[in-house]
């Protein structure tokens, strides 16, 4: 072999080393950048799935809270079409019928509230400035002789640049609230108003009842035939306020 080959054969190499140390070093480069890139993201993902979350959670506590204080106040009704009211108060005890709110109602009627109040509330995660897209799925409420607890299911999809990721966390509040026991003291109330003669209760017999479970029983006289009851349990507060149980006999 020439020398002048041997040269060129020795300058081939060097050329073709030097394009594999650059090809190797763009890729390790390239590399470094996406898991930078990939990283920035992850924490930016991770930065706005939480704050999505702690919406949903703030906005989860303020509408359970104003719709146990509503259906409260409707008697434990959500929607009060086909009841007979006084003032927006529905009767427990009318025309020797009873319609006491059973537990069940009175969670389907909370559950209705939420999924209605629920989206209003959330408006796209307005100010956020996030991109997602929810949906409400499911809310369970179910009562227990503490209180109640709230289940959401609300999945949520969140984009990033062209990337989009899931959520699906678990969102559940617990509010204490004597709904058990203000429900059972109401047909107590209901029975002895259904006692009454010639427009006139037992005033007694409400006192009784009240010191009996603690709680404080109003009446208010709309007619000869109808009175509005409030049965107010001053040791829970709900947003602030003593929780109460409203209705008419």
């Amino acid at each position: 072999m020439k020398k002048g080959q041997i040269t060129a054969f020795i300058i081939l190499g060097l050329i073709i080393f030097v394009i594999i140390g650059f090809s190797v070093y763009f890729k390790s480069s390239l590399t470094e950048k996406l898991m930078v890139q990939r990283a920035e993201e992850t924490v930016l993902f991770e930065e706005k799935s939480l704050k999505v979350k702690d919406y949903v959670k703030s906005c989860l506590e303020q509408k359970t809270l104003e719709g146990i204080r509503l259906v409260s106040e409707y008697g434990g009704f959500f929607n009060l079409t086909g009841k007979q009211t006084i003032t927006h108060r529905p009767y427990f005890f009318y025309d020797n019928k009873t319609d006491v709110p059973t537990i069940n109602s009175y969670e389907e009627s909370l559950e209705r509230y939420l999924q209605s109040e629920i989206p209003f509330c959330i408006k796209n995660f307005e100010g956020l400035e996030v991109k997602a897209v929810s949906q409400l799925k499911k809310v369970n409420v179910k009562a227990n002789d503490n209180g109640l607890s709230v289940d959401l299911d609300y999945p949520i999809t969140i984009s990033i640049d062209n990337s989009e990721s899931n959520l699906n966390p678990e969102y559940v509040q617990t509010i204490k609230v004597p709904l058990k026991k203000m429900l059972g003291v109401s047909g107590e109330v209901v029975l002895e108003a259904s006692k009454t003669v010639n427009g006139s209760y037992c005033a007694t017999c409400f006192y009784d009842l009240a010191v009996k479970h603690d709680i404080q029983i109003n009446m208010a006289y709309f007619d000869e035939k109808s009175s509005i009851f409030h049965l107010t349990d001053l040791s829970t507060k709900i947003n602030g306020e003593p929780y109460e149980l409203a209705f008419a006999a």
